[in-house]
């Protein structure tokens, strides 16, 4: 059955004269817009107008359908700076809020002119329904709602995206969030939790792990969770089937080898499990430290006794980490990701992430953005010396720390994309180089 999810709410605190929602999601096929509503002027009849991303030119026309009780009928408007959603009530004597609801049609189809049915029921005076024509074929991605009175405080607006999925092929129940494409139902798990199918079904699951930290004392970054997608999968029906989440790792302490720590693994069901990403070497006592091995190996650390081995990675899910490069003024190695080794794209870079599950990210808006591309997996930047930091892989990978003058701070793995944290360029102070948490995505046919 079509669903409606939650986007924004707006309650007024004070009288407006307009409410904007705005940065709408673009992966829903209608708006729906419910408003209760009053204006500030005592009168019982107040018009409530709608503009689409700041367009208030003349390209908007209506038909209009009403009653009042005692008549009805019809009017036609053309060539006007807005859409009509309804009439509202004023304040004093008719102090009644009305309730309005606003449909917009394939509000983010680009080939398409856009539609929308406005429905008010003024109980003081008149019931409407308009119905509205904008001339444009953009994607509608924010909506100004504007009173011929200012809306009174108390008033409010939400706004619900709703996803059209028929009864047949809503299959399963389970996940964070749920979203749609054109193809797809995808089932996001954020964290741990149960998929239970309501009939026997085929999926496809992307199960990622929890990065791995990295290192301090110009460590090595954390290597990425691994990556496992599990194609066709058979699914029987009211099967609970486990999806448990990895954690990423938590931040190195300032004792002992100042390692980082590996991520923890993810596995949804019976099926192999993601490993958790390597964790970044560290320094204890100018000792160099090897990265971990894991989904992608971390890198290892440097020191002018020596450098730390790259950790190895878990085949097929990830790349190996970096070893630290101490004739290159104490870099440490970056972490690996899951599209390459740690390193490749400079000294102490962290291993880029896998896009090959892009359409996915763009369908549920995980992973990291790059450029309208999405990657999951990234590796850790490791620690340098005299460089401001080395990068991490795109997919959530943190940037390493830069000493000497610079003094930058790493930055953890991104949440929900299997980064390693970026490590450490010193031993002592408040850093953080955790890794970024694993996600779970299961998707099946509409």
């Amino acid at each position: 059955m079509p669903t409606y999810t939650p986007l924004q709410s707006i309650q007024l605190a004070s009288s407006s004269a307009n409410v904007i929602f705005s940065n709408i999601p673009q992966n829903y096929q209608d708006l729906v817009i419910v408003l209760s509503v009053r204006g500030t002027t005592a009168t019982n009849d107040i018009d409530v107008s709608a503009t689409f991303n700041g367009d208030s030119s003349s390209v908007y026309s209506n038909t209009r359908m009403y009653g009042d009780g005692s008549s009805a009928g019809p009017q036609r408007g053309t060539g006007l700076g807005y859409a009509r959603l309804g009439n509202m009530t004023g304040s004093g004597s008719f102090a009644t809020y009305t309730p309005i609801i606003f449909h917009i049609l394939n509000y983010s189809n680009t080939s398409v002119l856009k539609s929308t049915i406005g429905r008010s029921n003024n109980s003081n005076r008149i019931v409407d329904l308009y119905a509205n024509l904008w001339r444009s074929t953009s994607a509608i991605n924010s909506v100004t709602i504007t009173g011929s009175s200012n809306f009174d405080a108390g008033c409010t607006f939400d706004l619900y995206g709703i996803s059209p999925v028929a009864a047949d092929t809503a299959q399963a129940f389970g996940g964070t969030e749920v979203y749609y494409d054109n193809s797809y139902v995808y089932h996001v798990f954020k964290g741990s939790g149960t998929f239970t199918p309501y009939r026997n079904l085929t999926a496809d699951i992307l199960t990622i792990a929890g990065g791995g930290s990295g290192g301090l004392q110009y460590g090595g970054g954390g290597g990425a969770g691994g990556v496992v997608y599990s194609a066709s999968q058979s699914l029987i029906s009211g099967t609970n089937y486990a999806c448990v989440v990895g954690a990423g790792a938590p931040t190195a302490v300032d004792s002992g080898s100042r390692d980082g720590s590996q991520g923890n693994n993810s596995q949804f069901g019976s099926l192999t499990a993601a490993v958790g990403g390597g964790l970044g070497g560290g320094d204890n006592g100018n000792v160099p430290r090897n990265g971990g091995n894991g989904g992608s190996g971390g890198g290892g650390s440097s020191t002018s006794s020596g450098n730390g081995n790259g950790g190895t990675a878990t085949s097929g899910q990830g790349n190996n980490g970096a070893a630290g490069n101490s004739s290159s003024h104490f870099k440490g190695g970056g972490g690996g990701g899951a599209g390459e080794a740690g390193n490749t794209d400079g000294v102490g870079w962290g291993g880029d992430g896998t896009s090959a599950y892009s359409s996915w990210g763009l369908a549920t808006g995980t992973g990291q953005n790059v450029g309208g591309t999405y990657f999951y997996a990234g590796g850790g930047g490791g620690a340098l010396y005299f460089d401001a930091k080395a990068l991490g892989g795109d997919g959530g990978g943190g940037n390493g720390g830069g000493g000497s003058s610079t003094q930058s701070q790493p930055t953890p793995g991104m949440t929900n994309t299997g980064g390693g944290g970026g490590a450490g360029w010193g031993g002592a102070g408040t850093v953080t180089t955790s890794g970024g948490s694993g996600i779970i995505i299961v998707r099946y046919a509409r």
